[in-house]
């Protein structure tokens, strides 16, 4: 007799339901988890053209019996619980009996399965719902799904679905996060006849690691377990140098359940603090063990946010078993096989491709050049740059004190970077360079007009102009590296970049398969001199998969927005005035040199006339 029941309407309306299939990885994880409560320790996953038109699941586990594989496609038909107040104490992965009625709906689902202690399997045909075969067969004890032509009945739902290498990475991500924290179950993860991911299943989470992330994560990656007020804590922690600029390698679960947690993900920021750069997060995987009761998982119909009965005490477990796990440690990256030592970055190296060039065109004559609004406060300490007289209240630069933002221009006044007639004109000085405060903002006097230049802002919109035209015209100007950069990437980012071979080419990148998932970079563009090459194509590979409507132009932008920043002269970084001249000299050959490419300000202006009423000098 089956296990498989239909639950009452008392317990189903208890139930987080809501829509289970959104895209091939969701059925990939529905299927997985579904392995894992059958005990498998061996789980297979296969798929074609990103799952869409093939996805197949081969476990070892218990099996299904015959007599629950039809009813298994009813909607609230489970084993996992039998009446409402189970859910309060659920073990198992899967629990609402919605996934395979919901998949069945909109796919053709053949399920093979042959229950433990029987000589002889089952197999079951069902489509759009309906099921149109029904026989015996041969076959090894455990279950195969496959899933054909997904969503083949709703085109609404079909036209949302990526590209086929992006939802292989959706579905390669699930497999991943399963291998990761299942490290006795051994996956195999098949994409297009090609084997992507295989793991052991021998218990050790570093193999797993080495498997699914490859070489310079697991050695650059540290075990811990921490039981603290009851709560079990482990999992990996991430070195520095396997920060990147997104959250994506943070990777949370709780009981084996994979999540996504505020808490504590902010506990792991906390515990980085002073070790990570800023900005930056590190590659960790957190399991939480807690008792069951204690943490409520039917919140979401995804079933990856939880809610916990005491959120401080999961942050204050999280946060302890990371922090005494760092500061225990040698910090100091191991990577033997790659190091070596970056060239020195000069800043002269950032100006010394410029060219100097003639008269500009005019711009349109909408100024978008903010206006200073400040109020300062005068403070009784003597200035620095000069003696006041007996008379005069004395004052400190270093202590003004910013209290409105500064507003938009109304009338245009850019003589800084026009002649008379308005036309620009670059090797003109007429300014006078001031200097540098905190090493990130130049200070320009320009007849009775007074700039302050974000130095960062203003090279990146510099450099972004310049890469502008180099990817779209096709130019490419190359530096050859003395000593060529090995970077290691996941599958998925492997198909990123190979998808996007021209785009790099363009830009100036020279590089080439080096076995496995690794690349050899032998040039670099001729902007980028003296930083981490490593982490710019990582960030660059970021870069590409954000989603933002899936357009050609949005990705590219992404992609030259990232290098620009990158390769732009950075805050707290000396310049002297030759540099300086020469930012500004390339500031006037752009169209737009007034805000940077993310739409801040480069350059604000205070007039001789504000100064002086600010000073309440006016009429004197």
């Amino acid at each position: 007799m089956g296990k498989i029941i239909i639950l009452d309407e008392l317990t189903s309306n208890q139930i987080a339901a809501g829509e289970v299939v959104e895209r091939p990885a969701s059925v990939a994880k529905e299927m997985i988890e579904n392995s894992l409560d059958a005990g498998a320790t061996s789980i297979s996953v296969e798929i074609e053209n990103g799952g869409i038109s093939l996805l197949r699941i081969t476990d070892n586990g218990s099996g299904i019996e015959k007599d629950d594989m039809a009813i298994s496609f009813e909607r609230h038909a489970t084993s996992k619980i039998r009446s409402a107040k189970d859910l309060k104490t659920i073990s198992s992965f899967g629990f609402r009996g919605e996934a395979l009625a919901s998949i069945a709906s909109v796919a053709e689902v053949e399920m093979v399965s042959r229950y433990k202690g029987e000589s002889v399997g089952n197999r079951l045909v069902i489509k759009g719902g309906n099921i149109i075969e029904e026989n015996e067969i041969g076959c090894n004890q455990g279950t195969i799904m496959t899933v054909k032509d997904l969503f083949y009945n709703t085109p609404a739902r079909y036209k949302f679905l990526k590209k086929d290498y992006t939802e292989a990475g959706y579905v390669e991500d699930v497999v991943a996060k399963m291998a990761l924290i299942h490290s006795n179950v051994a996956f195999k993860y098949v994409n297009s006849k090609k084997v992507i991911i295989q793991t052991s299943g021998d218990g050790n989470i570093i193999n797993a690691i080495y498997s699914v992330y490859g070489k310079d994560i697991a050695k650059s990656v540290i075990p811990f377990e921490l039981e603290f007020e009851g709560i079990k804590v482990n999992g990996v922690a991430g070195k520095a140098d396997t920060c990147r600029n997104n959250r994506s390698n943070q990777i949370f679960f709780v009981n084996g359940r994979y999540i996504k947690n505020k808490t504590m993900s902010s506990a792991v920021d906390n515990a980085y603090q002073t070790i990570a750069p800023a900005g930056k997060f590190p590659f960790v995987v957190i399991n939480v063990e807690v008792n069951s009761e204690l943490v409520d998982v039917n919140v979401h119909p995804t079933k990856t946010e939880v809610r916990f009965s005491d959120e401080s005490l999961i942050y204050r477990a999280v946060y302890n078993a990371i922090r005494s796990t760092m500061l225990n440690q040698d910090l100091v990256p191991e990577d033997e096989d790659n190091i070596k030592e970056e060239p020195k970055k000069t800043i002269t190296d950032l100006f010394s491709s410029y060219k100097k060039v003639g008269t500009y065109a005019s711009r349109p004559t909408n100024d978008i050049v903010p206006k200073a609004n400040y109020s300062y406060k005068p403070v009784n300490q003597s200035s620095s740059f000069a003696k006041p007289s007996a008379k005069e209240e004395t004052v400190s630069s270093s202590e003004y004190i910013k209290k409105d933002p500064y507003v938009p221009i109304k009338e245009r006044n850019e003589s800084l970077f026009s002649d008379e007639n308005n036309n620009l004109v670059q090797n003109v000085k007429n300014y006078k360079i001031i200097g540098t405060v905190f090493s990130t903002y130049i200070l320009i006097q320009q007849n009775d007009d007074f700039y302050i230049i974000d130095q960062h802002a203003a090279h990146e919109r510099v450099m972004y102009e310049s890469l502008v035209k180099k990817v779209k015209n096709g130019v490419n100007t190359k530096q050859m590296l003395m000593i060529p950069e090995i970077v290691e990437l996941k599958n998925n980012e492997v198909d990123i970049v190979n998808s996007n071979k021209e785009l790099f080419d363009k830009a100036g990148f020279e590089m080439e398969e080096f076995g496995g998932n690794s690349f050899k970079i032998s040039a670099v563009p001729g902007e980028i001199t003296g930083i981490a090459i490593k982490e710019l194509f990582y960030d660059l590979v970021d870069s590409l998969q954000k989603e933002s409507g899936v357009k050609e132009d949005d990705r590219v932008e992404y992609f030259i927005f990232t290098m620009a920043c990158k390769a732009a002269v950075k805050a707290n970084m000396n310049l002297d005035n030759r540099e300086i001249e020469a930012l500004i000299d390339k500031m006037m050959s752009l169209e737009n040199p007034f805000t940077c490419p993310h739409g801040r300000p480069t350059a604000i202006k205070i007039t001789k006339s504000e100064m002086e009423k600010k000073f309440k000098r006016s009429g004197f």
